[in-house]
């Protein structure tokens, strides 16, 4: 997804991830760190597979929709 994502779109998500994401950008999901002075958490409750919490797949789903829209 992210290969076609506008840069305005990459800033939706990066927002839409800071403000509903319980760990915001300091863990991924799965609890790995994303920056070097951050410790290691259990995963999500969310996480199944990728990130199943609602506002981030509604994101997310918008976000590839208008992908599908613009490259057809």
């Amino acid at each position: 997804m992210i290969e076609k994502t506008t840069a305005s779109q990459f800033g939706r998500w990066q927002s839409c991830v800071k403000t509903n994401c319980i760990y915001g950008a300091d863990n991924a999901c799965d609890g790995t760190p994303l920056r070097a002075d951050v410790e290691r958490k259990p995963p999500c409750r969310h996480y199944k597979n990728g990130c199943k919490q609602p506002a981030i797949a509604a994101c997310k789903s918008n976000i590839k929709a208008e992908i599908r829209r613009r490259v057809r």
